[in-house]
């Protein structure tokens, strides 16, 4: 089972290649589910690790339905790290009665022939996950990235389970969300996915009393991960 571990920042990148993740999802921004990394950061992520590398496309924070300005910078930003030694790009988009943005996704999709796509949470969101999936393998996605339309992956391995059966092999359902060292085995034995998605995050307090932001900051935790590996291979 391939592990792909989303990483905010060159630390984590290093700590996950370093642990043994089999691929990296490069975003920024955890604390808003993630955004759009920048240039540096993926060029930087690409000379310190060897894992493949899936960048987050995601302008802001909020919904998916995207305006024409922001599918423009969306396109603008792909069309970039397309340039760059990446294993693929992560996307979504929806419309406004919760249905997939097909004509934007083929949009998209054309422009990644070369790479693996990943549709990403907006899946959470859609009105019939069923149609959606049937959707996105007409459209030839690599992977769906899924909590099974709960809050976590655990709480939503029946669904999980189920799209798994529903896809037979087309495309690979990837949980999402929420998983951790005290769960990862309950939902490996149920749902049985080929690939799984966590970030084994760990919280750095601020401790500078000058700070007038006081902000907290995220990084990948080798503790953490090092016990989810050690899980996975058992």
């Amino acid at each position: 089972m391939l592990l792909e571990v989303c990483c905010e920042n060159l630390e984590s990148v290093s700590i996950a290649s370093r642990c043994g993740a089999d691929r990296i999802e490069l975003c920024s921004s955890l604390e808003t589910g993630g955004l759009t990394p920048t240039h540096d950061l993926v060029k930087l992520a690409i000379e310190q690790s060897a894992c493949p590398l899936m960048i987050l496309i995601r302008p802001r924070a909020g919904n998916f339905l995207y305006t024409s300005l922001e599918k423009l910078q969306i396109l603008h930003e792909i069309e970039t790290y397309l340039k760059l030694n990446i294993e693929g790009v992560v996307i979504g988009a929806l419309t406004e009665r919760n249905q997939l943005d097909l004509d934007f996704i083929k949009e998209i999709n054309s422009m990644c022939a070369d790479v693996s796509v990943t549709f990403h949470r907006a899946f959470d969101f859609v009105e019939d996950p069923y149609q959606a999936l049937n959707e996105l393998i007409s459209l030839n996605i690599n992977r769906v990235l899924t909590s099974g339309q709960c809050r976590s992956a655990v709480d939503g391995k029946q669904l999980i389970r189920n799209l798994i059966e529903e896809a037979a092999g087309q495309i690979s359902i990837m949980p999402g969300a929420g998983i951790n060292s005290r769960n990862i085995s309950e939902l490996i034995d149920y749902v049985r996915p080929r690939e799984i998605h966590l970030s084994a995050k760990k919280r750095i307090i601020n401790t500078m009393d000058s700070d007038p932001f006081n902000t907290d900051y995220y990084t990948t935790d080798d503790q953490e991960l090092g016990r989810i590996i050690k899980l996975i291979n058992n």
